[in-house]
């Protein structure tokens, strides 16, 4: 199994999503648990 905490703010964050997204689609039998996290989520 996989946790990401996600903040789509962070820079780190949005690079990572092709790679988990990559993981995800490759049909393996990890499952995936997103929980988003906004540590920079004030910031505009």
């Amino acid at each position: 199994a996989v946790m990401a905490f996600l903040d789509y703010q962070f820079v780190f964050c949005r690079k990572m999503a092709p790679e988990i997204e990559a993981v995800m689609s490759a049909g393996s039998n990890v499952h995936h648990l997103f929980k988003e996290w906004p540590i920079f989520g004030d910031r505009r």
